[in-house]
């Protein structure tokens, strides 16, 4: 596994679907191919977001796991997928992994953060570029040192959302 191809990052935070869904629609304008997996499908667009044109939508996949075992799933079947994305975005991976509840696993974590991972480095092998990782994560004062483990070993950067633009100017200088 070759991690100097994936650029990852781990946003802190809570309601990022704004920033995420601009994120996503500002790196298909720039003819990136993108996956936006979330645990929970979208009921609306987010307020103050254009929809934009069809064929940047078209760069845009959004993938719908329900838990960690169908993201566990879908990032094994690498060889599966017909198109490589160029980012992938994880939302509310804290829900995936229960970082959040008193049943959290950290092997569960740790299992989760290689895949993804994993995933991606095999992904820039396979598309022959970089891969843009973007997390989100929503952590409670209490759990707070479950964190410092997943940042040390697998997201060595992290930025914290305070404000939905300046998040969104973080991800775009990140990833441009």
């Amino acid at each position: 596994m070759n991690i100097q191809t994936v650029k990852s990052i781990l946003v802190i935070g809570e309601k990022l679907e704004y920033v995420l869904f601009n994120t996503a629609i500002n790196c298909a304008k720039a003819g990136f191919p993108v996956w936006y997996i979330s645990i929970f499908p979208f009921e609306k667009i987010p307020e103050n977001i254009e929809i934009p044109e069809k064929d940047v939508l078209n760069l845009i996949t959004f993938i719908y796991l329900k838990d960690y075992q169908c993201l566990i799933s879908h990032l094994n079947g690498i060889h599966l997928w017909r198109k490589t994305p160029h980012v992938i975005l994880i939302d509310k991976f804290d829900l995936y992994c229960n970082i959040n509840e008193e049943n959290y696993d950290p092997l569960i974590a740790a299992l989760l953060s290689t895949s993804v991972l994993d995933a991606s480095c095999s992904a820039s092998r396979k598309s022959k570029r970089d891969i843009y990782l973007i997390i989100t994560c929503k952590i409670q004062n209490m759990f707070e040192r479950r964190l410092i483990t997943l940042r040390n070993l697998y997201f060595p950067k992290i930025f914290s959302h305070s404000v939905d633009l300046d998040t969104v100017e973080a991800l775009n200088d990140f990833i441009v």
